[in-house]
């Protein structure tokens, strides 16, 4: 359990960021000042909360690792983002892609 509540940290770290994310994508694509302004601060916050999370995992985590399970899990947070919101079409190279950074974290999990 111990080792648990971390990983989750950092899961809903990288979600907070999918959010923010999310909206900053949003506010790029609008053409009203108003609108790209209340995305982006939107995107900006939800970025923001995500900082607070890694004071809790730097505290359980080395850089190292934390810096391979929030990468890992925030592109496959970001690809799932893509092909499910937007409608964006993955390429075979980024699928193996995907596939790699999964059995990156599977190698972490077990060894680290």
């Amino acid at each position: 359990m111990e080792r648990i509540l971390p990983i989750v940290t950092v899961l809903l770290i990288s979600l907070l960021a999918l959010l923010g994310d999310y909206f900053l994508k949003l506010a790029s694509d609008k053409e009203g000042v108003f609108l790209e302004l209340r995305l982006f601060s939107l995107g900006f916050l939800f970025q923001g909360l995500s900082l607070l999370g890694w004071v809790y995992a730097m505290k359980h985590f080395s850089l190292a690792t934390l810096g391979v399970y929030y990468s890992v899990s925030t592109i496959l947070f970001l690809a799932v983002l893509g092909v499910f919101v937007f409608g964006e079409k993955l390429t075979s190279y980024e699928i193996v892609g995907i596939g790699g950074a999964i059995g990156s974290l599977l190698l972490l999990w077990r060894f680290a």
